[in-house]
């Protein structure tokens, strides 16, 4: 399988996903249902034009969609802290942050960059990573 392929066969399992979450919601599909081998068969210059059309309509949606999400985990972060015995101790948030579902070094990193960078810089940094379509950036948390 070429590298282009084996693109195109991870590109189509996320979009695959995609579209599961989507149905979940009531949220239109991003992609049609069709054949995988269909799909496979596609050329870089196909699989590109795809792409490129899927982020260019994902745009319209994403900011109103991260709006909503750092909204619901400003709520979440604030009951989180409701319940530390002291929110000062960034041992104790380390804490409360893993269990809710954040691994130890993800939740060191979000402590870290709160208290290094405040939320003025980390708003600004999550707008700038939207608008270069950035979610999960290079570290992979």
């Amino acid at each position: 399988m070429t590298e282009i392929q084996q693109l195109a066969m991870q590109y189509f399992r996320d979009l695959t996903q995609d579209n599961r979450e989507n149905s979940q919601k009531g949220k239109p599909l991003i992609l049609k249902p069709m054949e995988q081998t269909k799909f496979n068969a596609w050329t870089a210059e196909q699989l590109s034009s795809l792409i490129t059309k899927r982020r260019t309509e994902q745009m319209g949606s994403t900011k109103e969609e991260y709006m909503e999400t750092i909204g619901l985990r400003i709520d979440e972060c604030r009951s989180l802290i409701a319940e530390v015995k002291d929110p000062d101790n960034e041992a104790h948030l380390v804490e409360a942050l893993t269990h809710a579902e954040w691994t130890d070094e993800g939740a060191q990193a979000l402590v870290s960059l709160a208290q290094q960078y405040g939320a003025w810089m980390l708003i600004h940094a999550a707008a700038l990573a939207v608008a270069l379509d950035i979610e999960d950036g290079s570290l992979n948390f």
